[in-house]
């Protein structure tokens, strides 16, 4: 990693973001801080105009922006792991393109816990959710602690509810350049970092809400259905159980099974005999608990999903034969 003067390396991706990186970028340079900080941005070959505006911000900032500009879509992950490479910084504040900040102390703040708290490797934020279909703005929940000074450890990041928001986190810029190669594999790279930082140290959390997360039919995440989000996730917590031995496997296990579950309950409704049997025996293999935990409801589901079936091949039989 080459070293320069920046304390924090500003890390942000972008793809077909032109009525959001604007706000993004001008909430980066309003931060009020006593350090200098670089701004690094991915922008992967958008199809609309997000690859000039970030240019004229460039040409703006030349001191303080560097861009990164494939000339073809490499896609989230490659991305990533091009960018992850170019920050220097002592510590990475991690922000997408369509999301922004809202305090303009929140890298100061951060710093200030991590530069007078090493046993800590990284530090997040309590963010707003704006809700773009339904033009509202909602609250997040605070997660759930194992202590009262608002740290945590791994487990809690291994669970189907990740509590931190990318945009909210800074972490130590010690990991290995480059990542590991079953990283590459991971259909989500955020989950994967938290989860090698806790090697090096515990996280923070802080309760003052500083960020915004966009909601909105072209986000990386909030753009899948619940289903393409769920098959994700049992291959992201399937890749790092495998590869990082110090996470617990029986709450990764329980992860696994949790999401099997809810998959097995779409298939149910959309009728998809062979997709539920195969997440209701993966539920199984994962977490037996589970199964007898939400007996009830797995009987209700395929007695449901029994019920429909006459009907559903039924009606393929008129339409086939009209």
């Amino acid at each position: 990693m080459e070293s320069n003067n920046n304390t924090v390396s500003v890390w942000m991706t972008t793809y077909n973001h032109e009525n959001f990186i604007a706000k993004a970028i001008d909430s980066v340079l309003k931060q009020k801080t006593k350090f200098n900080y670089e701004i690094i941005i991915g922008e992967d070959y958008s199809t609309d105009n997000t690859r000039n505006i970030v240019k004229a911000y460039k040409e703006k900032y030349q001191d303080k922006i560097r861009l990164f500009l494939p000339e073809k879509n490499l896609g989230m992950m490659a991305m990533t792991l091009a960018t992850y490479s170019m920050c220097r910084g002592r510590y990475i504040a991690m922000l997408d393109g369509d999301d922004y900040w809202t305090d303009p102390l929140k890298l100061q703040k951060q710093v200030d816990f991590m530069e007078n708290n090493p046993e800590y490797s990284f530090c997040f934020h309590n963010v707003s959710e704006y809700n773009e279909l339904d033009d509202i703005i909602l609250q997040t929940s605070h997660p759930s602690y194992n202590n009262a000074d608002y740290s945590l450890i791994a487990d809690s990041f291994i669970k189907a509810d990740t509590p931190a928001y990318t945009l909210s986190v800074v972490f130590r810029n010690i990991l290995d350049n480059p990542l590991p190669k079953w990283y590459h594999e991971l259909p989500w790279g955020d989950v994967g970092l938290f989860c090698l930082l806790f090697k090096y140290g515990r996280a923070k959390y802080f309760t003052d809400n500083m960020g915004c997360y966009r909601v909105h039919n072209g986000g990386a995440y909030s753009g899948e259905s619940d289903y393409a989000n769920g098959v994700k996730a049992i291959k992201n917590f399937k890749i790092l159980g495998q590869n990082l031995p110090y996470l617990n496997k029986k709450v990764i296990n329980n992860t696994i099974a949790e999401y099997n579950f809810r998959l097995f309950k779409i298939d149910c409704q959309a009728i998809n005999i062979n997709a539920a049997i195969l997440h209701l025996f993966g539920m199984a293999y994962h977490d037996l608990t589970l199964v007898y935990k939400n007996l009830r409801c797995l009987t209700g589901s395929v007695l449901r999903m029994v019920l429909k079936t006459p009907g559903k091949y039924y009606q393929k039989l008129v339409v086939s034969s009209g």
